[in-house]
């Protein structure tokens, strides 16, 4: 990942944090989050609080710190994430 998007991320997450209170802590609070592909959707109250779009990387890392992702963990959540990436861009082509 670049310097410029693990500053973005960084920047990002500080923004969660602002937005929701107590996190990482207080993620019993957040009723639904979703990943999909490059894009984190964070819902609060049944309301939309935070979308982030992003290269994997990016959201990689933010996922570490909201989970506390081991490498292990990691290795596999990007593998999963760019087979993904590869599958939507192969659909796109169709």
């Amino acid at each position: 990942m670049k310097g410029k998007e693990i500053k973005q991320a960084d920047e990002n997450w500080e923004d969660i944090l602002e937005i929701i209170g107590n996190a990482p802590t207080n993620w019993l609070d957040v009723e639904r989050y979703e990943i999909d592909l490059c894009q984190i959707t964070i819902k609060y109250n049944d309301e939309i609080v935070y979308v982030w779009e992003g290269s994997t990387e990016a959201v990689l890392k933010i996922l570490e710190d909201i989970f506390n992702i081991e490498p292990s963990q990691k290795r596999r959540l990007r593998r999963v994430l760019r087979l993904r990436e590869e599958l939507e861009k192969e659909i796109e082509k169709i």
